[in-house]
């Protein structure tokens, strides 16, 4: 795999939509790398906000065993640079996630950040209307490229069902060079792969919301569509502090560890 094995996932899916790839789908697909990379992890943890409720689940994102170690691409700081400014200290993941959102501030600004990377840049360009009244495209060689990321996503698509099923030893080869590539495609069942975070598959799979006091979902990768680019509209209880969303509330600063508040 020679260019799914080199780019980050949301590298991949910029060059393969361009302007059409959205911020959730971005966000969400770095996300994942970055566990499959062991720079970031999830952990659940059982609370009762107050004593009269019953014990709920809330899961924290804090640093893996790589992330000491790990350089990070600027489109990733999103995420790793709330890790950085809260050492020792694991935070909210729907707080982790309101955060890049602020930080990443639009499609087109998170998008700009991907394609300033030295791996990438050069492939994509900007025409005479774009420039004028923004947006890119991509160049002949960016184009070109793209055909080969889709060829080589075609052929895992059809080769990688298979060795699961078997549970070909290759497939933890191949899962090991392209990394958060894997969820770009979309014959593959997750849960039947060797080294992925079972937690991770967890949140994957999951349809339900967790339904908390603010009578929002704790977590479920619903997360990542409850937080558009106005995020801060996305559920009342973000506002008022209730359930597991707000700063302040029983659930986040009486947690001892949900950083990033008020960020």
């Amino acid at each position: 795999m020679k260019y799914l094995s080199k780019l980050a996932p949301a590298e991949t899916l910029l060059i393969l939509q361009e302007q059409k790839a959205s911020l959730k789908e971005l966000l969400k697909v770095t996300f994942m790398d970055l566990i499959l990379k062991k720079v970031i992890v999830t952990n659940d943890i059982e609370r009762r906000p107050n004593q009269r409720d019953n014990p709920r689940v809330y899961v924290y994102v804090g640093q893996g065993k790589s992330f000491l170690t790990y350089p990070g691409l600027p489109f990733e700081e999103v995420y790793l640079a709330s890790l950085r400014n809260n050492i020792d200290i694991d935070i909210l993941f729907r707080n982790m996630l309101k955060m890049a959102y602020q930080k990443a501030e639009s499609k087109y600004r998170y998008q700009a950040l991907i394609i300033q990377n030295p791996n990438i840049e050069h492939y994509f360009g900007k025409n005479l209307v774009e420039k004028v009244f923004g947006g890119f495209g991509l160049t002949g060689e960016g184009r070109e490229i793209r055909k080969e990321i889709q060829a080589e996503i075609d052929q895992l698509e059809r080769e990688l069902p298979p060795l699961i099923e078997k549970k070909d030893p290759k497939v933890i080869d191949i899962l090991k060079a392209i990394k958060g590539n894997i969820f770009l495609l979309t014959e593959i069942e997750y849960d039947l792969l060797p080294q992925i975070d079972k937690h991770l598959i967890k949140k994957l799979n999951q349809q339900e919301k967790i339904e908390t006091g603010a009578g929002c979902s704790a977590l479920s990768w619903v997360d990542f569509d409850s937080y558009s680019e106005n995020f801060n509209n996305s559920c009342s209880g973000d506002s008022s502090g209730g359930g597991d969303s707000g700063c302040g509330g029983s659930g986040c600063g009486g947690c001892g560890g949900c950083g990033g508040c008020g960020s």
